[in-house]
């Protein structure tokens, strides 16, 4: 038996329909929308230690700018930072965020069969695809629990697990990429 079963996809869509859920269906299409207005690109090495991506002073997390790798200022003074470990860590958030929007497309896509989230999130599966192999080593500082994609085997379970949950919406790459609605 595989998984989503028909019958637990037409359960899925039916929320639609349902009162109790338009806010959240509401909430999943403006996040799909965000998404699909920009998304950053795959980073090119491995993410650095989340831990690092925090204010020295304050022990708060730096705001994050997908936009912007290189300047990261704090919520509660303003102060930038950059540099290492700062920008390595920047990278932990990218991962984020790209395995995010591509859990969130594919449970639109199952709600709502629109071959453009079908195609995001077949991009960002792909990307990671033509990347995961070649990225470089990360650094030896930590041996025993290395990442690939990010910094320690743990961040890294936590973004595969958004990534393979993916597999629960299987749009036909020839509809999606023709820009169609698929029906599969």
């Amino acid at each position: 038996m595989s998984f989503p079963t028909p019958e637990w996809r037409s359960s899925f869509r039916r929320k639609l329909d349902d009162p109790a859920f338009a806010a959240a269906c509401r909430s999943l299409d403006e996040r799909a929308a965000a998404y699909h207005d920009y998304l950053p690109a795959h980073p090119e090495r491995q993410a650095g230690y989340y831990h690092d991506f925090f204010c020295p002073e304050h022990a708060v997390q730096l705001v994050f700018d997908p936009r912007c790798g290189t300047r990261h200022a704090c919520p509660v003074d303003g102060a930038v930072f950059g540099g290492e470990p700062y920008d390595s860590a920047w990278l932990w958030s990218v991962n984020d965020l790209l395995s995010d929007a591509a859990l969130r497309l594919a449970a639109r896509w199952l709600l709502r069969r629109e071959a453009g989230d079908a195609a995001r999130v077949a991009g960002i599966l792909t990307g990671y695809a033509r990347r995961y192999r070649q990225l470089p080593p990360g650094p030896k500082s930590n041996p025993r629990y290395p990442g690939v994609v990010t910094f320690t085997g743990l961040d890294e379970s936590v973004w595969v697990i958004r990534m393979m949950s993916c597999s629960a919406r299987r749009p036909s790459t020839s509809c999606a990429s023709a820009g169609r609605k698929c029906t599969t």
